[in-house]
């Protein structure tokens, strides 16, 4: 037996999420980009980023009232700035050179991992800003808290982006499809997809080989798997025609996960530990930062060459005065 749950739309602007018997509502982020940033602004974060900078240097690049938002140790440990949710790192985005953002912007679109994802060397970008979510779950799994965790994550990051996830009942139509359950149920699931990378994924977990999609990803990064990383599959099969992801997951996972495999939806892989973006393969932003804004507004632009190869990206990167960037 498993469950449909749904995000169900109301009337106006509101939105709830409906998971089984259990409802959760909440309201809908639109693309404000300036109010959003405003009000983070106004969450400092007391805890250590173990980000060090040459502040003699972020002087000389970065305009006062940038640098103004930080502080930082003698050493030039980054120890307090803006977050974008609370419990959330510092959104670092604003020191960081824009060659280091380009590199790894282009590190993210074409992020692809042979064996894990279905890779055609080709970017990615959604067609519409709508984006219908589909999540099933293994009966007597997801409760309140998971449905809650959905929520929030997508809130955090889609939806603060700028993007729509309505409900969708019909899977068929679905752009984003969440399979929530045990590790047999999703590697069922993944077979009856015919997801063969999904399939063989669970299938090194149910042999307890600790070899895992974010396993394989850290270990590209150089950088320890958490144990709750284990479950968390990402399918890019369908993603190329159908502008659809399919995600597979234990509900442990949710919190841990989830904000980074819906990245995937949008056309951006994983990105390495040093970047401050839900991207980051470490996990340990969970929503958007100014850096995932500034990755949105530079692959969703009309003129962005999205088949042209890498040459005319660069150039169009380099032409490119983004709104967020304030370097």
């Amino acid at each position: 037996m498993e469950r449909d749950s749904v995000l169900t739309n109301l009337k106006g602007d509101a939105k709830i999420l409906y998971v089984g018997n259990f409802g959760l509502v909440g309201a809908a982020v639109r693309s404000l980009f300036l109010t959003f940033f405003l009000a983070a602004m106004l969450l400092d974060t007391s805890h250590s980023s173990a980000q060090s900078f040459d502040v003699e240097k972020l002087a000389e690049r970065l305009p006062p009232q940038v640098l103004e938002k930080f502080q930082f140790e003698d050493n030039g440990e980054l120890i307090s700035g803006p977050v974008r949710a609370r419990g959330e790192p510092i959104d670092y985005s604003e020191l960081l050179d824009v060659e280091l953002l380009k590199s790894g912007f282009l590190d993210s679109i074409y992020s692809c991992v042979e064996g894990i994802h279905y890779c055609d060397q080709t970017i990615f970008r959604q067609s519409s800003k709508s984006l219908p979510l589909k999540v099933i779950s293994e009966d007597g799994i997801f409760d309140l808290d998971a449905a809650e965790l959905v929520h929030e994550a997508i809130l955090r990051t889609l939806a603060t982006l700028g993007f729509e996830v309505p409900a969708e009942a019909d899977e068929n139509k679905s752009r984003i499809t969440l399979y929530i359950g045990s590790i047999d149920y999703l590697q069922d699931k993944t077979k009856a997809q015919s997801d063969r990378y999904g399939f063989e994924h669970f299938e090194r977990l149910q042999k307890n080989r600790p070899i895992s999609l974010v396993g394989q990803l850290l270990d590209r990064f150089q950088i320890e798997e958490p144990d709750d990383y284990r479950s968390c599959y990402v399918s890019t099969r369908e993603r190329a025609e159908l502008d659809r992801i399919t995600i597979y997951l234990e509900p442990n996972d949710l919190d841990i996960c989830l904000a980074h495999s819906l990245m995937y939806s949008l056309g951006f892989g994983a990105t390495g530990a040093n970047l401050p973006t839900v991207t980051n393969v470490s996990g340990r932003f969970q929503a958007a930062t100014l850096l995932d804004f500034m990755f949105v507004e530079w692959l969703y632009d009309e003129e962005f060459p999205t088949s042209s190869g890498i040459v005319p990206i660069k150039e169009f990167l380099e032409h490119s005065q983004s709104s967020v960037n304030r370097n």
